[in-house]
């Protein structure tokens, strides 16, 4: 194999796939990239069997063929070299890079060992905006479950529409959806999968380092399978296993109306949340929010024995019932920070009901806390 490119693809090419390759484990091979030219095509492949990501890397290519190199060691060797051309070539399962008058070798492994990457048939497939699929992955993936005694909790749940994609994740105390449009699907409509959160994860990743340039362009292609998912953007893809498992009937868990509404500042509440959460009982984390609505105030509360006592008083929107809930401090952080907007709208139907919080301008999101019970 015979290659050449400039050390800022390469550098990049190798950045996005590292975090792909196992650190340590039974096989060796997965802690490699794979670099093969095909056709004229070269190409980067890691995977940890579980996920698998394949990256087109620009240049030239004079020889085709194939090798792998442990990915941590040439990341850092290809990060350390002059931003130039890079001429590449293999000698056996040897790796030779020169570039402005350095030369490096690396020893690798063969390619013929490398794992095979399944092929996911792109028959039903949906294209989202980058933007927008990036937005909703960011606003929901972090109610994950931390633990996988509910494996299709530790996924995050995608039900395609006609016109719409549903993102879903939840760990039973605290849940977030959001939904974003299609540009165009072929995707049977009502077809649900469970996406490992380990794979969003690096979706989210490559996202964040791809959007706005020219090789990830403005759409997302997302291909299903029952058992296989494929996300292409530009020339990245990423092939990953579903979770086989039934995800929970959320639906019935949002409440359809609410007794107590109210629209409060975003940023406040989130300063005089965590302040609160600095007198929380360690171990419940709990902070009191009570709603009045003559006063025009929300009250947030909390009391530790050993450290003392916060309250602080905000104005905000207040209509129907007086009410009082009681909630974790993190879930409800994590919430508010998910939302965009200035202000935000809690609304609940008692002590003990779920308390939805929704953005005040933007739509398709909400997000669902469970109350802590005295």
């Amino acid at each position: 194999m015979q290659f050449s490119c400039t050390q800022e693809n390469f550098r990049i090419a190798l950045g996005l796939l590292s975090h792909i390759a196992a650190r340590q484990g039974t096989l060796p091979i997965l802690s490699n990239v794979l670099l093969r030219a095909e056709s004229k095509v070269l190409t980067l492949v890691a995977t940890n069997l579980e996920l698998a990501m394949t990256c087109a890397l620009r240049g030239k290519v004079e020889e085709d063929g194939a090798v792998t190199v442990n990915a941590k060691l040439l990341g850092d060797v290809v990060n350390l070299l002059p931003k130039d051309r890079v001429d590449a070539q293999t000698h056996s399962a040897e790796l030779e890079l020169s570039c402005r008058g350095s030369n490096t070798k690396v020893r690798g492994m063969d390619a013929a060992e490398f794992p095979l990457i399944p092929t996911v048939d792109r028959g039903a497939e949906a294209r989202v905006r980058i933007q927008e699929l990036r937005e909703a992955l960011g606003s929901t993936a972090f109610a994950v479950a931390a633990t996988e005694s509910r494996p299709e909790l530790a996924g995050v749940l995608i039900t395609f529409e006609s016109s719409a994609l549903t993102v879903v994740a939840t760990d039973s105390y605290r849940l977030a959806e959001r939904k974003l449009p299609v540009i165009a699907t072929t995707v049977p409509a009502g077809m649900s999968v469970i996406v490992p959160a380990r794979t969003i994860q690096e979706v989210l990743r490559v996202l964040g380092v791809l959007e706005g340039t020219d090789d990830a362009g403005e759409e997302v292609a997302i291909a299903v399978t029952p058992t296989q998912l494929l996300i292409t953007i530009g020339g990245l893809q990423v092939v990953s296993r579903l979770i086989d498992g039934t995800y929970p009937d959320y639906a019935q868990i949002i409440p359809r109306s609410a007794s107590t509404r109210v629209r409060v500042p975003r940023g406040e509440l989130q300063s005089i949340v965590r302040a609160a959460s600095l007198f929380a009982r360690t171990g419940v984390n709990d902070v009191h929010l009570r709603m009045l609505p003559n006063e025009h105030q929300l009250v947030v509360r909390s009391e530790n024995a050993q450290l003392g006592e916060y309250q602080s008083i905000v104005s905000a929107e207040v209509t129907g019932d007086a009410a009082q809930t009681i909630l974790n401090a993190r879930y409800l952080l994590d919430g508010l920070a998910a939302i965009p907007d200035a202000d935000v709208f809690i609304e609940l139907t008692g002590a003990v009901a779920p308390v939805v919080i929704r953005p005040a301008e933007l739509t398709g999101y909400l997000y669902i806390v469970m109350p802590i019970k005295q």
